[in-house]
């Protein structure tokens, strides 16, 4: 029966035991595994409870190509590369676990998010990268993770303040098409009037145009990672 072993410290040492149980933890148990298997390779023989199940290969080949859709213009979560390959954290994600188990899979590139939805919805794909699980979503998906976690920011020209939702009673907010907090918004803040434009790029486009007759929006919505990728952008 194997018999654990730990890293033994002093106990009067809970600082050093807190700084390597969070590392330990950060590792993750595949690395830990990796490091097992080179010095002591009977080490997973020993313990298969604590080796990752891999799906068989048949089981995987059985599945054919999944296709893969995601919104070509929400980088750094996805996007295109110069060369029109898929780029950015959701599709290098679901690029390196395909590729750990062998399965084929092909990235449909979509200009928006909402289409790249639609397009998951009609069964023109398999799989949607970077959605926020919904109560709505889950009328008609499933989910694997979630593997990222990320703060929305209202944004607003200098002057009109920075404020809540329960504050936009009456004014026009920006909301790009299909993103997840509409429903909710429609649903808690019905006075908040959305100005829904096509592309996550689009709502911080039409929030620094202005405000105008056209019903250009004073404020939008917007993830952190994008609105700082814009700044930096726009800095250049």
């Amino acid at each position: 029966m194997p018999v654990p072993t730990a890293l033994t410290l002093a106990s009067g040492s809970p600082e050093i035991r807190d700084v390597l149980d969070a590392a330990l933890e950060w590792i993750g148990t595949a690395d830990l595994l990796a490091v097992a298997g080179r010095w002591q390779p009977e080490y997973l023989a020993l313990t298969p409870e604590l080796r990752p199940v891999l799906p068989q290969p048949g089981a995987v080949a059985a599945l054919g190509e999944v296709r893969v859709a995601f919104d070509a213009s929400f980088a750094p979560l996805s996007g295109l590369a110069r060369d029109g390959a898929a780029t950015g954290l959701g599709p290098a994600l679901f690029k390196r676990a395909a590729d750990a188990v062998g399965l084929r899979y092909r990235f449909i590139a979509k200009p928006s998010f909402e289409e790249a939805a639609a397009a998951f919805r009609q069964g023109e794909a398999d799989v949607l990268v970077a959605a926020v699980r919904t109560p709505e979503r889950e009328r008609y998906a499933i989910f694997v993770g979630p593997y990222y976690s990320e703060p929305s920011a209202i944004v607003s020209r200098l002057g009109n303040g920075w404020p809540s939702l329960s504050a936009l009673a009456g004014r026009r907010l920006a909301i790009d098409a299909g993103h997840y907090l509409i429903p909710f918004i429609q649903r808690k803040y019905p006075s908040v009037q959305l100005v829904v434009v096509r592309t996550a790029a689009g709502v911080l486009a039409v929030n620094q145009a202005g405000g105008n007759a056209e019903g250009v929006a004073e404020h939008a919505l917007a993830l952190m990672l994008n609105l700082t990728k814009r700044i930096q952008e726009t800095d250049r």
